[in-house]
C-alpha cells in the first residue's frame, strides 16, 4: 500500500513477534483491503491512521507491507515489534455493541473459520522460520491490550471461542507446524486441481507486494520488483458455508441469474446484475453500490490456465470499477465473481 501514510513512513522493525487481529468488518475479504486502505489519511483519503502487513481469508493471503516495515496496527509498543496479520471474516452477520457479533451461526460459518484458522497459522509458520521465531512470540490484540502494547480491542477472543477455538491452541497449531517440518499451506481458491497462491514478499529488500491468487502485480513505489519466495500448495475451494447450504446458494444462485455462463474476456467492462445477491454460491453479499454506481473491468479469467471456481461457479475477477456518471477509472473492488452474475457492456 505504497500511498498509506505508513507505508510513506519509511520506518523499519526487527520483527520480534506476530500480532493476530480479525477486522470486524463481515464479507470484507482480503483482495478488497486494497482499494480501502491504499489511501493517504494525511490527503483526507481515509478516515483513520492505519495499515497492516497482510490480511487472511479462506482462499487467499494478501501482504500489503514488507514484513520489516513498521505497521499501524496494534494502537500501542507493539507496532514497533509485531508482524499485524488481520483475519478477514465472512458475511452474513452485523456487529452490535461493542465487539458482539449479533446473527453469528458458529455451523454455518464454520468451513470458512476452519480455512482461514489454516491460512493464517501456515502463514505464521512460514514468518517464524523466517524470523527465527517460535509460536511463542504470537499473540491477538486483545493478549497485546492486556500487556499493555495494545489498544483497547477484544480481537480475536471475541470470535474464537464460538467455534470452540483460543489463542494457546491456535499457538499450539503453529507449534506443531513448526516441528512437522513441512511447508505452510494456504489454499488456492481456483478449485480442485486448480492453481495454487504464490507468496510474493519483498521484507529483505525493502519491496512492497502483494499475494493472492495469480494476483501478483506489483503497486507502484521504492525498491526492485519482489522475487518470488515460496509457491505455496494448491488445494482445494475452501467453501465458507456448510455443503448443505452451498447446494441451496447455488440453487439460489442459478435461479436470480443468468442461467447461460457468458463469454467473458481480460480487459472486458461488465456490470453487476441488479437481481445478484452474492458474489458467488455462498459468498459475501454484493452492495448495492457495486451493482448501481459503477463497472467493472475485469483483470484475470483464469488461475495458472484453469478456472477459477468459487462456491461451484465459474468465476472472474473485477479489477478496475468505471463511474457510471464520469467514465473516470480507479482502483476496483479485486473480489471474483460468478460469471453468471455479470453482464458484458458494449
Amino acid at each position: 500500500m505504497v500511498k498509506n501514510d505508513c507505508y510513506k513512513s519509511g520506518r523499519k522493525i526487527k520483527p520480534r513477534g506476530i500480532m493476530i487481529h480479525s477486522t470486524a468488518t463481515p464479507g470484507v475479504m482480503a483482495a478488497a483491503w486494497f482499494s480501502r486502505w491504499n489511501k493517504s489519511y494525511q490527503a483526507g483519503e481515509m478516515s483513520r491512521q492505519v495499515c497492516v502487513h497482510a490480511f487472511v481469508d479462506d482462499g487467499e493471503v494478501w501482504q500489503y507491507l514488507p514484513w520489516n516495515h513498521r505497521g499501524w496496527h496494534s494502537g500501542g509498543a507493539a507496532n514497533n515489534t509485531h508482524i499485524g496479520i488481520e483475519m478477514c471474516e465472512p458475511g452474513g452477520f452485523t456487529y452490535g455493541k461493542g465487539s458482539v457479533m449479533v446473527g453469528y451461526a458458529p455451523a454455518v460459518h464454520e468451513r470458512y473459520f476452519r480455512a482461514v484458522w489454516k491460512n493464517t497459522v501456515s502463514l505464521c509458520v512460514m514468518l517464524c522460520r523466517m524470523y527465527g521465531l517460535t509460536e511463542k512470540e504470537i499473540l491477538c490484540h486483545s493478549e497485546g491490550r492486556a500487556r499493555g502494547i495494545a489498544s483497547n480491542h477484544g480481537d480475536v477472543m471475541h470470535w474464537f471461542p464460538k467455534h470452540g477455538e483460543n489463542m494457546d491452541r491456535f499457538r499450539l497449531a503453529v507449534r506443531r507446524e513448526l516441528a512437522s517440518g513441512h511447508p505452510g499451506d494456504i489454499g488456492g481458491g481456483s478449485g480442485a486441481g486448480g492453481g495454487g497462491t504464490q507468496l510474493l514478499e519483498g521484507a529483505q529488500d525493502g519491496a512492497t507486494s502483494q499475494m493472492a491468487v495469480a494476483v501478483a502485480s506489483q503497486p507502484e513505489g521504492k525498491g526492485k520488483a519482489a522475487a518470488v519466495a515460496t509457491k505455496l500448495v494448491k488445494q482445494p475451494d475452501q467453501q465458507p458455508v456448510a455443503q448443505q447450504d452451498l447446494k441451496q446458494a447455488a440453487k439460489e444462485s442459478s435461479q436470480s441469474t443468468n442461467s447461460k455462463v457468458p463469454s467473458i474476456a481480460v480487459g472486458d467492462v461488465i456490470e453487476v446484475l441488479v437481481e445478484a445477491r452474492t458474489y458467488y454460491p455462498g459468498g459475501p453479499t454484493i452492495p448495492n453500490w457495486v451493482k448501481t454506481s459503477c463497472f467493472h473491468r475485469v483483470i484475470q479469467v483464469t488461475s495458472q490456465g484453469r478456472k477459477v471456481m468459487r462456491g461451484g461457479a465459474e468465476c472472474v475477477l473485477l479489477g478496475k470499477r468505471i463511474d457510471r456518471k464520469s467514465g473516470v477509472e480507479t482502483d476496483g473492488i479485486m473480489t471474483w465473481i460468478d460469471r453468471r452474475n455479470v453482464k458484458k457492456r458494449g
